[in-house]
């Protein structure tokens, strides 16, 4: 057996000693080790990997041991080990398991030798109370795994004081939504279980420039500190379930995902991010006076007569309006138990132009009374979900028009399918505006619509096109049909056409709050979702 070079013995009971093992070993693995300690013994030099999980050692070692070439020690699940080793005679040591030893109550201090440990997971080491100082040294680390450590309370102080200029990830024990992150140079799960006091004493240190992810779900925090806005690198900010966070100070804003949701106590909000969102926070006035204020910015007066459409007249449970390239789109969902009504009124068909039982395509002549502009144009699409189906799509809608050969692609991004819930069906409105100069579609002109792709999963029930011409006086005037109008008439100026948007803005937060914003591609992209009060989204 000289010339073996790996072995597996998992639950077998040893007897004697290791003289006569193969000089050559590289991999040994032991599940179920039954000796308390492990013999020094020059046979296993030249180990790489030692795998003794589920061990009945209470030290590791009798005396120091000397394993030039270890990379890899698995001690989990020994749950009568008490103390580590010393790690001196273990130079190359790259990545040490404890994970749930849970008698282990000390580490040795030469753990600061091993200039070459990767990762060091202690995970359920419920009975250690402390980190030896010397773990400061460990300049190579890149995941260090404490989740569970219950009774750990020297870590703060260690951590933050030593590691400013590393990259930190900081959990409250969701470790399933961050193992995946490889981007870290350091990675940290924190216990599941810190105190109100422990985690106040952590909004009192400046925060490593070099922070990319910041998850503190879950905890008693109740704000952070101010040195969060110099965080350039800082992409993703998890905030979820903080139930006693009450305000957020001024956030880096070029790169920020922020998730906020079910924060009910949080009331004050410096800055917008590129994505933020606020499930179930139906009560965040500053964020829905955010919102508000870049919804009126952005849109026209056409766009928010659609807005005012789905508020008064289809009133779903749930929608969301995109903004892609100049392309406004609203979607409303029915889910398994919900109606939808449609986006016009049946007194309003014979401004439509209607294909009840869609196909392949949709064909027929533009005409219109009169010699006005063509603008724009709106274009209504009834979905039903056949199947279930996970992840975003998009559906391409062409627009052609035969008489002069002239064509457009319309995308509408569709995310029915991030809802916890099974959606039913949906519908979209497609807003799409022409330039002053563009004559691609004019009265009198045979046009055909067609969808070019969408998931399988979609059915196309109807589908249906509203011409839109220039009107006369200001294009930017709005006049509600569901409301009162005192403060705004149809011929009035942009001051009108401003109250009469502020007007609608209102009526809609009044009704529903903003439970997701993203902003990306340079302003490009925009989307917002909306829930009634009271209601939450749960996007996965």
């Amino acid at each position: 057996m000289s010339d073996v070079k790996f072995l597996q013995l998992n639950y077998t009971k040893f007897h004697g000693s290791f003289e006569h093992f193969p000089k050559n070993l590289i991999w040994l693995c032991w599940h179920g080790f039954s000796l308390r300690s492990i013999p020094n013994h020059g046979c296993l030099e030249k180990l790489v990997v030692l795998d003794l999980s589920r061990s009945c050692l209470v030290d590791a070692w009798k005396g120091k041991p000397f394993l030039p070439k270890l990379k890899i020690l698995d001690l989990r699940h020994s749950h009568d080990l008490i103390r580590t080793p010393d790690f001196s005679g273990l130079p190359v040591l790259e990545k040490l398991i404890l994970e749930d030893c849970i008698c282990l109550v000390q580490i040795h201090e030469s753990i600061g030798d091993l200039q070459r440990l990767l990762i060091l997971n202690l995970r359920n080491c419920t009975s250690l109370m402390e980190l030896p100082e010397e773990m400061c040294r460990l300049n190579s680390l890149q995941e260090l795994v404490l989740d569970g450590c219950l009774n750990l309370d020297s870590l703060m102080n260690m951590v933050l004081e030593h590691h400013q200029e590393r990259n930190f990830l900081q959990s409250d024990g969701i470790v399933a939504s961050t193992l995946y992150i490889t981007s870290l140079s350091l990675k940290l799960f924190f216990p599941s279980r810190f105190s109100a006091r422990k985690m106040l004493r952590f909004t009192s240190f400046s925060l490593p420039r070099s922070l990319k992810r910041l998850d503190l779900s879950g905890t008693t925090i109740r704000s952070l500190p101010e040195s969060i806005k110099d965080l350039g690198l800082l992409k993703y900010l998890h905030l979820r379930n903080c139930k006693m966070l009450q305000a957020l100070p001024e956030l880096p804003s070029h790169s920020i995902s922020l998730d906020v949701s079910f924060c009910y106590s949080l009331q004050r909000l410096a800055n917008l991010n590129r994505c933020t969102k606020a499930d179930g926070c139906d009560q965040f006035v500053e964020f829905k006076d955010w919102i508000k204020q870049e919804l009126i910015e952005k849109f026209d007066s056409r766009m928010f007569r659609i807005m005012e459409t789905v508020r008064a007249q289809i009133q779903p449970s749930r929608f969301e309006i995109t903004f892609l390239y100049g392309i406004f789109n609203v979607v409303a969902y029915a889910f398994e138990d919900e109606e939808l009504r449609g986006f016009y009124e049946e007194e309003e068909e014979d401004k439509w132009l209607i294909q009840n039982e869609f196909v392949d395509n949709f064909s027929f002549k533009i005409s219109l009374a009169g010699t006005r502009r063509i603008c724009g144009f709106n274009l209504f699409t009834r979905f039903c979900v056949t199947s279930e189906y996970s992840g975003s799509s998009l559906v391409y809608i062409g627009i052609r028009n035969n008489t002069s050969g002239r064509s457009l692609r319309c995308r509408a991004f569709i995310f029915p399918m991030i809802y916890k819930r099974r959606v039913r069906e949906f519908q979209s409105l497609l807003h799409r505006k022409l330039g002053v100069g563009d004559r691609t579609f004019d009265n009198g002109d045979d046009v055909s619509i067609s969808v070019l792709r969408h998931h399988p999963a979609f059915q196309i029930r109807r589908i249906g096109v509203q011409w839109l011409y220039e009107e006369e006086g200001d294009d930017d005037d709005i006049q509600s049909k569901h409301e009162n109008a005192h403060n705004s008439s149809g011929g009035g100026g942009g001051g009108d056409a401003h109250v009469a948007k502020v007007e609608i803005a209102s009526h809609i937060f009044r009704n529903y709050y903003c439970a997701f914003r993203c902003f990306l591609y340079d302003g490009n992209f925009t989307c917002w979702y909306f829930a009634k009060k009271g209601l939450e989204i749960l996007l996965f």
